[in-house]
């Protein structure tokens, strides 16, 4: 999935500077994938499948397993499994912004989203806050603007953490449910009467996100197996609402995008056989979508063709992840079990 926006975002940025023209096979597989998966600019499903895999790989190896379940041991582990890669590919990228719009301002902005970089619009990137209020989505895009989603899923580990926290004081979920199922009514009836704010709804909402996070999380239970029937109505019910612009549709496209990512990450998660060189890759994908976007701009103002930067992002995230991100979620690791 990770590989899948890395692409995705490379054809686009590579038509956007016009490298790219209609006898390309590579235009025609930019245009379709678009016209498919974002014709209204909705959410990337891989990162609707992203989100399906967070939900459905905590669920599993958490609570729902009966294990003794630590919140400080929790908490410390998801903080060093997301925090550090997303604020070192945050300062790389407010870095290199500065140097791009040196060099070529306008097109430094087009592709990064970005027109200007303030503090206080970079401390509401690091803190997330931009999840809860839509008025501050734009500044979640100062320093990588792919980052804008990621950040949506820490705020869904501390959901989950209150979530739990209540399960293990036996205490009832109603009041959750309810906040979550106001805020999530709330939300998508402001985005419903101010098209303002559909970007931030497709990319940057809590509230969104965390109905797409929980259906990851249901179909990690252990009664819930995969149904080819399911995955057959949810591509039926996809079909003719592919090409629509209603943002009540769009929801129901998103919804079954995310039923089939979840079969298939449990059908994958139950009959698929283990591949050391895919866990590799897979345990890499957060450094390739965090560092992606910096990396490909970069190579592609320097008319570096697509194909090389590709490769070349996914050597500098496998560097990246097996010298930087895998020694620090490790000590993480070992930090936390001293609350185990």
């Amino acid at each position: 999935m990770a590989i899948w926006v890395l692409v995705a975002n490379g054809l686009g940025w590579t038509t956007y500077l016009g490298r790219l023209n209609s006898d390309s096979i590579l235009w025609y597989v930019n245009v379709a994938l678009l016209k498919i998966f974002q014709a209204s600019g909705e959410t990337h499903p891989a990162v609707l499948g992203f989100i399906v895999l967070s939900g459905y790989c905590i669920h599993r190896n958490g609570f729902r397993l009966g294990n003794s379940f630590s919140l400080k041991s929790y908490a410390i582990r998801r903080s060093f499994r997301i925090l550090p890669v997303y604020w070192l590919a945050s300062i790389i990228g407010v870095a290199l912004w500065f140097l791009g719009m040196q060099n070529d301002g306008k097109l430094v902005e087009a592709l990064t989203g970005t027109s200007s970089i303030s503090l206080g619009c970079f401390l509401v990137k690091i803190s997330g806050v931009a999840s809860f209020i839509p008025t501050l989505f734009t500044c979640s895009f100062q320093g990588n603007a792919p980052l804008a989603t990621a950040i949506v899923e820490s705020w869904l580990y501390v959901f989950y953490g209150i979530v739990v926290w209540r399960l293990m004081r036996n205490e009832g979920l109603k009041a959750i449910y309810w906040i979550f199922g106001i805020g999530w009514a709330c939300s998508f009836v402001l985005v419903l009467f101010n098209q303002a704010y559909v970007g931030w709804w497709h990319n940057s909402s809590f509230f969104a996100f965390g109905v797409y996070w929980w259906i990851g999380a249901k179909f990690s239970e252990k009664d819930f197996m995969p149904n080819p029937r399911l995955i057959i109505v949810s591509i039926l019910v996809l079909i003719p609402i592919f090409t629509h612009s209603n943002l009540i549709l769009i929801e129901l496209k998103k919804l079954g995008f995310c039923i089939i990512f979840a079969h298939l990450i449990k059908w994958a998660d139950y009959y698929w056989r283990e591949s050391k060189y895919m866990a590799i890759g897979g345990q890499a994908g957060y450094s390739i979508y965090a560092l992606h976007a910096l990396v490909l701009i970069a190579l592609l103002m320097f008319n570096i063709p697509l194909y090389f930067g590709i490769c070349i992002v996914l050597i500098l995230s496998l560097l990246c992840h097996f010298l930087f991100e895998l020694p620090i979620l490790n000590y993480g690791k070992r930090l936390s079990r001293q609350y185990l």
